[in-house]
This record gives structure tokens, sequence and C-alpha cells, in this order.
């Protein structure tokens, strides 16, 4: 059987089990839905709170093992010894499969196997184009009355969602990769082109940190969401995907959000630049607007 690994917060989950439903439709692939992340790291798994799909609770040690090295591998002190050790693991039989490029559709990767497992993010809608009904596979569940009676409350309004990712994007591990992107600089440009195409514009603004994201923009007529928090913090990709158009961070997390939203007339605003140090050519579906 083919097995594809999870890893990543909700957005890099759903990337990966979208994965799943292409490699099922042309082979033989499970969903075990093993999550592989080490403790405290993200929410854990997230697609059953946001969409009841059930998972698997333990995590065979042969995954936390090769995914381990995987990441050893790409780290100079430890290199030697993980690529020896993964090549030892292929030796006795273990078939595993690694993506290569960030967001880079490989039609390679869906050519059915016996038995692999897969490792990566498989950030590109490529990979589902062809699967019906995306919005009723991740059809948001147990929403909370506070954010069904708010989406009411704009139903009739030319509402625009931002998110603003802050936290583990200021890290010191991760800044190098995320850091510098979607800046003050870029959500000025993002709104002065919503309110040029757009009339009566009302913001709706998400970030896991609600304070930075008020000393970053520039907006009068906004709200800011800051009332779905740890569990239910899926609820405000939810919220983005009830708003007739977004302005999304280097996230997947506010690109699902965006890619949900049903508005057949919605606008995508999104950074031209995913990531500082690696390409990412297919991340985006053609109609986004990149700036």
């Amino acid at each position: 059987m083919e097995t594809v690994v999870l890893t990543g917060g909700l957005g890099n989950q759903m990337f990966q089990y979208v994965f799943y439903l292409a490699k099922k439709k042309r082979g033989n692939a499970c969903f075990n839905s093993y999550f592989v992340e080490k403790e405290g790291a993200h929410s854990g798994y997230d697609l059953y709170n946001a969409f009841g799909i059930e998972g698997n609770n333990k995590t065979p040690f042969i995954l936390k093992l090769i995914r381990k090295l995987i990441i050893f591998e790409k780290k100079k002190p430890y290199k030697t010894i993980a690529s020896c050790s993964l090549s030892l693991l292929r030796k006795l039989g273990v078939n595993y499969i690694v993506e290569r490029n960030h967001s880079e559709y490989n039609e390679d990767y869906l050519i059915p196997q016996k038995e692999a497992l897969y490792f990566g993010y498989w950030q590109t809608p490529k990979y589902f184009n062809d699967i019906n009904k995306l919005r009723d596979i991740f059809c948001f569940s147990n929403i909370n009355e506070k954010n069904i009676s708010f989406v009411n409350s704009i139903k009739d309004k030319e509402s625009v969602a931002i998110h603003i990712r802050c936290g583990d994007y200021l890290s010191e591990d991760n800044k190098n990769t995320y850091g510098g992107i979607c800046t003050k600089e870029y959500y000025d440009k993002a709104i002065s082109l919503m309110n040029a195409d757009l009339e009566n514009v009302f913001y709706v603004v998400f970030s896991d940190e609600p304070e930075k994201a008020k000393q970053i923009l520039s907006v009068d007529n906004a709200v800011y969401v800051d009332w779905n928090t740890k569990d239910r913090s899926f609820e405000d990709m939810y919220l983005m995907s009830k708003c007739k158009h977004n302005i999304i961070a280097n996230s997947t997390f506010s690109w699902w959000g965006a890619q949900l939203n049903s508005n057949p007339n919605k606008k995508v605003i999104a950074p031209k630049k995913f990531l500082n140090n690696y390409d990412t050519p297919d991340i985006y579906p053609l109609d986004w607007i990149t700036i």
C-alpha cells in the first residue's frame, strides 16, 4: 500500500490529504493519517477537529525515524550519518519517496507504487485539479454560533479577508524562510488594489497576534477576529472562506481560506514570493493576483 505521511499545520495537512486522494484515484493509496511532528509543534492532527476526517492516534516508529533522518540529511553535521541510515533502510526494503522541490508539480509522484511511504507537502493545486467537490471534502464541522452569526452579519458586505502571520514566522528558525515577505508595504499595496476595484470594502483581519496586525495595517473599516484560538483556530479559515475576497499571507492556512471561498467573482491577492530560499512555481491558481 501507498501511505501519505502528514506533517505541519492544518493547511499542510489539507494539501497532503488531497494528494492522498489523487494517489487513491490512480492506485492503492491508503490514508493512515500518521502525523509526524515534534512534540508541541502546531496543533497535532487537525483534520478531525476541522472537518471530521478520522485518523490514527499512534504513529509507527519507522515513520518518525525516517522523518528525522530526512531533516538531519539537510544539516551539515548530520548529513553523512543520516544519508547512510536512509540508504540502509532502502536496502532493508523500506520504500520511501521524498518530495524534492517545493510547490512544483511532478506527475511522477502520482505513478502507483506497490508499496511506498510519501514524505512531502505537495503544495500545488495541480495535484487535485481533477478532484471534484473539494468544498464537500473540506466541509467545516462544529462551527460555533458566534462565527455563524458573524458570517450572517457580513453576507451583504463587500468583505475582504486579510491574513497576517506572525508567531512562528518571526522565530530565528523560520524567519530566513518565511520572514520579510508579507511586509506592511505588501499589505498596503494589496489593500489599495482592493479599494480600487471594489466599493465600500469591509476588511476582516485574521492573525495569530492581532495586536501586531493592528500595527502593520493601515485600514479603517475593519474588524479584527481574535476569538478563535487553540484547537478552535481552524474557524478562522472557515471565516476566511466566507468572505467575498482574500488577501493572503505566505501561509497555507490562508491559502486554503481563499481556495475554499466559493464566490465566483472573488479576487485573491497573494505575495509573489511564497518562500525566501525556495522557488514555488506551482503554488497558486492561475487566476490569483500576485504582487
